[in-house]
């Protein structure tokens, strides 16, 4: 062991060339490392959101979230509607019965029942409907 201390304290530069190649193949090693996640998956839960600028929490309540209720409030396989007026923007998540087999089916169906509603405020935006999707990455390492 002593030998191998006088070996490294005579020869730097071998040690620095060392420490250098280990940094190396440290950088490279986490470039190429395989990350992990928890896999996707989707939850039954679907969002409409619908900016309104300019607009009041009370306009946007009423202008918004209440016609979007309605549109959707007759739909098959809608469990819970939880409708959320801010400033500039609405939002109504539908919460979906744990019997659905067919999300996507909803979805369109929650697609198609907003698109007929024609008396949003001229200052709203298009709606977006979409499918609560959940990843998340499994570690976190801070360094």
């Amino acid at each position: 062991m002593r030998s191998v201390i006088q070996w490294a304290i005579r020869n730097s530069p071998a040690m620095n060339t060392f420490l250098i190649a280990s940094m190396f193949v440290g950088a490279v090693s986490m470039i190429v490392m395989r990350r992990e996640v928890f896999p996707n998956f989707a939850l039954e839960i679907v969002l409409v959101s619908v900016p309104f600028p300019g607009a009041t929490p009370a306009e946007t309540e009423e202008g918004i979230c209440q016609k979007i209720e309605a549109a959707v409030s007759n739909l098959d396989g809608v469990k819970k509607m939880t409708a959320v007026a801010k400033e500039s923007f609405g939002y109504v998540i539908l919460e979906l019965e744990g019997s659905v087999t067919d999300v996507q089916k909803v979805l369109n169906d929650v697609r198609s029942a907003i698109d007929q509603v024609s008396t949003f405020p001229p200052n709203a935006e298009d709606p977006e409907v979409k499918q609560i999707i959940f990843r998340a990455p499994a570690i976190s390492v801070g360094i």
